[in-house]
């Protein structure tokens, strides 16, 4: 109910507009809108009414609230009511009158509000306001009556009253002091003011009087509108009453122009109907003044002519009545030729029927005959499919029982993923062949008696491990006693599906619970996770063939067919299954039927046979990195969310390479932005980032030189080829793949990318050689003029003047090695890049390793240092500069071995190559740093002690060599080899 008239919020518009407050503070936070409020014959709830009090009241003191209810009594609208007032009440009886219950006028602005008058004295009274019902009391407003009661005597001519307000239950009590006029002040008084509230009253009573006549002119116009929509009415009902009693179309339209010319008050109206060969022309010859179209579905289907004399709005308002009819007549004529045509196609339509009764049965005919062929179909692939797979997984069984301890483990492993990735396709065969069997109704289970509380353990024994595996916790609540009627093999089944779904979607530290709740004649089985839940749009379709989630930890979704296998077989139970939110909280809740099984025996099963890695689930699979026996040829990052087939993959290039391994796109991407690796090899399908994503991620990683990847994937259409080749990668391989042609893919992959590499180089070195040969020329001859100029400035200068105590001497002792300094970097630069070939000749290696370390043999004075030869032979090079290349990688490993610490130098021979490794026993070089370290003026070393040319100059040397300098890993140390061609045909 509205219990509040809006008329009392206008005395605060204006105390709002003093304090600076727009009049939307009233509204703020209340559904009335100030529009509203501003409308005095609008009202509000008591609901409403105190929200907008709450708005004012952080603006407004009790005092400035009764100044304010004072003022609504001082409002021009009561002005009128004071001159009866003073002319007919005293101040106790205008309180009377004002407080008079249901009449009073306190009553007509708030319906909910119940005063109570009491008088005490002539001159003394109390007032209740309470409020009825369940409303709330609002201080704000019994404050601001108290101002009213204080004004109220005014209205009659006398001062202002005395008002004490207290709070009482649901409402406050006002006690009120009623103040005494003098008679005869008041008889002046009143003779004083009487022509002016005369005039006041008169003025008031003109503009009610105007107001009235307005009213009355409205109301004439409005009857006399009702009386024109009356006639308009009636001649529509004319119109429409004739046309219903026409027989024909013809005479349906002639009978409308009548009625529509009778009505205008014209004969020569024209109806004319576009499909209609007859027209209703009018007697008059005379030219029509007006016409118009008439329309029925914005189509023209004829137009309606008149003279200028006519009722033209008597016309125009039964336009839309004259086109339903005119079309109704259209809609006649073409339903009879509908009619007469009808039974020419009810024989037509029975020839076509019959015809397709006939091949309807021979289409039934040929989907039995189909249904019998694809049940043998699906006995051959049953039996075609599961005996080898059955056979596989003997034979492992027997190659295990009777020569394990033959096996090394690598071998123990690689039969362990045959007898999982086995089981997998055993699992997959028999839900497609249940799931083909649910489609034809045909999927048949055996109800028997058997005991949840002794079955439960042994089905979900292997899945507590798993969920403990995925460190989640998984418990299994079931009574003492649970008998029930159901399927064993198809019960594991559904439990394994829920179960296996549960332990995917749900995070780490997560709760899985199997709950059993017997009943008298059904048994509730409910499967609750604190998962990630199931969004509205999956929930509608989570039962469909080969949905799957999103969101699951690092592993395959699956093949999406386990839910709907689980629902098809609890349906052949007479269930069927319910998923909704875990009412404990996160995660979801998968719940299904059993009937009690009132039987006093039931049936011993033995454990299930379903395992927990026959769906995909195993130990969470977590980086790791595989080395090489001898020196890796390069580092590769291995992204594949199937465990089994990750660590295959990594066996298999490990032999040549470092292979890192992860699980799923996201560690692939944080792995490259860590480590720059040679060659990235992914799967598609992963949770988290795909490995479209993943190759367009790392094709935006910043850096000089791009990472190559390598799809591979069991999508083999071209479409998914060319997808791959446009998201950045530079190979494509298809599962299953050959192991021999994995090897020569990575192979030429990395043969690209270091021919790719070397040319960068190459041009690289070219422009800061061209760069630095011209700086050091600058520098070089300045700090010869230098140098050459300190000798014989110090014989001018006298004997004294170079004592050490002079400090002149010190000085030119720094400008002496400053310049030396500048000429030997102008040197270094010089010889930084050289063009030509080198002369190189057949060359002992062992004699040149042996002149680099007596050229180094100062600086590797505080380390140890092992030589191991496996090649001895010849080598062609130009020796003196391959042995400087030799002294920096000796001197740099010898700073960073340190004091006590070792070097070792080997050799070895390759088809086409020899090497010469280097390492030492230091902290190695940081992955991120293994390329950097080869540019120009790139150094780890402090300021003033290195120049960083030292190992982008060998990198050179060896490249004009014809071989290859870089940083390899062997047992997760870096070492620096270089490679050259054998020495074939090259004279000493």
């Amino acid at each position: 109910m509205n219990e509040v008239s809006c008329g009392v919020f206008s005395i605060f518009f204006r105390p709002l507009a003093k304090k600076g407050l727009p009049p939307e503070t009233l509204t703020a936070g209340v559904d009335v809108s100030l529009a509203h409020l501003r409308n005095r014959k609008a009202r509000v709830d008591w609901g409403q009414f105190v929200a907008v009090m709450a708005n004012l009241r952080p603006h407004f003191t009790d005092d400035e609230y009764r100044v304010i209810g004072r003022s609504y009594m001082q409002a021009p609208v009561l002005r009128f009511a004071s001159v009866v007032a003073r002319l007919m009440f005293t101040p106790m009886d205008f309180y009377r009158w004002i407080n008079k219950p249901r009449d009073g006028i306190g009553n007509q602005m708030f319906t909910c509000i119940v005063p109570t008058h009491r008088e005490l004295s002539a001159r003394e009274l109390e007032v209740d306001l309470t409020v009825t019902g369940d409303h709330a009391p609002c201080w704000d407003f019994f404050v601001i009556s108290a101002g009213n009661f204080e004004e109220m005597p005014r209205l009659v001519g006398g001062p202002r009253a005395g008002v004490e307000v207290a709070p009482i239950a649901n409402g406050a009590r006002y006690r009120i002091i009623v103040p005494q006029r003098t008679p005869l002040f008041s008889k002046i008084k009143r003779a004083v003011i009487w022509p002016f509230t005369a005039r006041a009253a008169a003025r008031e009573l003109k503009e009610a009087h105007e107001t009235l006549q307005e009213r009355v002119i409205e109301l004439e116009a409005a009857r006399t509108k009702l009386d024109t929509q009356a006639r308009q009415l009636a001649a529509a009902n004319q119109i429409a009453e004739l046309a219903l009693g026409s027989r024909t179309p013809t005479e349906m339209v002639a009978a409308v122009r009548s009625a529509l010319a009778a009505q205008a008050g014209r004969s020569d109206l024209r109806l004319v109907v576009d499909d209609l060969a007859d027209a209703t022309p009018g007697t008059d010859p005379r030219p029509a003044a007006r016409r118009w179209a008439l329309t029925s579905a914005t189509l023209a289907i004829g137009h309606v002519e008149v003279g200028a004399d006519a009722d033209l709005a008597m016309v125009e308002s039964l336009l839309p009545t004259v086109a339903l009819v005119v079309q109704k007549a259209l809609d006649q004529r073409a339903l009879a030729s509908y009619q007469a045509g009808l039974e020419q196609r009810v024989a037509e339509r029975t020839a076509e029927l019959t015809h397709a009764r006939d091949e309807l049965t021979a289409t039934v005919t040929r989907l039995e005959e189909a249904k019998t062929s694809r049940e043998k179909l699906f006995h051959n692939i049953s039996h075609e499919i599961r005996t080898p797979l059955a056979l596989v997984l003997l034979l492992v069984d027997g190659v295990l029982t009777h020569h394990r301890r033959e096996l090394t483990p690598r071998a123990l492993a690689q039969l362990d993923a045959i007898t999982v990735s086995t089981r997998k396709l055993v699992r997959l065969v028999d839900e497609l062949l249940l799931l083909a069997s649910g489609e034809e109704r045909d999927l048949q289970v055996k109800l028997e008696p058997i005991d949840l509380a002794q079955v439960l353990p042994g089905l979900t024994e292997g899945w507590v491990l798993a969920a403990h595996e995925a460190d989640l916790m998984l418990q299994v609540v079931v009574p003492t006693a649970a008998p029930v009627l159901a399927d064993v093999v198809a019960l594991e089944r559904v439990l394994a599906n829920f179960l296996s779904n549960a332990i995917k979607f749900t995070p780490a530290g997560g709760q899985v619970v199997l709950t059993v709740t017997p009943g008298p004649t059904t048994t509730r089985v409910t499967i609750r996770d604190t998962g990630i839940g199931i969004d509205d749009d999956l929930k509608g379709r989570l039962f469909g063939r080969f949905e799957q989630g999103a969101g699951g930890r690092a592993l395959r979704a699956g093949s999406g067919i386990g839910l709907s296998i689980a629902r098809e077989l609890v349906r052949a139970h007479g269930a069927d299954v319910t998923v909704g939110p875990n009412p404990d909280g996160p995660g979801t809740e998968f719940g299904f039927g059993l009937t009690t099984s009132t039987a006093e025996s039931v049936r011993a099963v033995t454990p299930g046979r379903l395992r927990p890695t026959d769906y995909g689930l195993a130990s969470a699979a977590r980086p790791t990195t595989t080395t090489p026996p001898g020196i890796s040829q390069g580092t590769l990052l291995v992204a594949e969310d199937d465990p089994g087939l990750a660590q295959a993959i990594a066996e298999l290039l490990s032999e040549h390479y470092a292979v890192t391994t992860v699980a799923d796109g996201v560690e692939a991407l944080a792995a490259a932005q860590r480590t720059r690796f040679d060659l990235v090899v992914t799967d598609i399908e992963m949770p988290g980032l795909d490995g479209l994503e993943l190759a367009r991620e790392i094709q935006a990683l910043p850096g000089d030189t791009v990472t190559p990847v390598l799809i591979m994937s069991a999508r083999a259409k071209l479409g998914d080829r060319l997808a791959g080749f446009a998201a950045g990668a530079v190979d494509y391989l298809t599962k299953p793949f050959d192991p021999s042609e994995l090897r020569a893919r990575v192979r030429a992959q990395l043969a690209y990318r270091a021919l790719a590499e070397k040319l960068f180089r190459t041009e690289k070195l070219a422009a800061l050689g061209s760069l630095s040969s011209g700086l050091a020329h600058e520098l070089r001859n300045p700090a010869n003029g230098i140098v050459n100029a300190i000798a014989p400035l110090r014989e001018l200068l006298p004997p004294e003047a170079l004592d050490p105590e002079t400090g002149v001497g010190d000085l030119i002792d720094v400008m002496q090695q400053c310049a030396e300094q500048v000429a030997y970097v102008s040197k270094q630069l010089l010889g930084f890049r050289r063009s030509g070939e080198l002369e190189l000749r057949r060359a002992p290696i062992v004699e040149v390793i042996g002149r680099a370390l007596a050229s180094a043999s100062a600086a590797l004075q505080p380390v140890t240092v092992n030589t191991r030869y496996e090649f001895k032979g010849d080598i062609k090079c130009a020796a003196p500069l391959l042995a400087q290349v030799m002294v920096n990688l000796l001197e740099n490993g010898a700073q960073a071995a340190g004091p006590g610490g070792w070097i070792e130098v080997a050799t070895s021979a390759r088809p086409g190559a020899v090497a010469i490794e280097i390492s030492d026993s230091g902290p190695g070089v940081p992955p991120d740093l293994r390329e950097r370290v080869f540019e120009p003026f790139f150094t780890t070393k402090p300021p003033g002690q290195g120049t960083g040319l030292g190992l982008a100059t060998a990198r050179d040397l060896i490249v004009r060599h014809g071989g290859t300098l870089g940083i390899k890993v062997r047992n997760d140390r870096s070492l620096f080899v270089i490679e050259l061609p054998t020495a074939v045909e090259v004279p000493r």
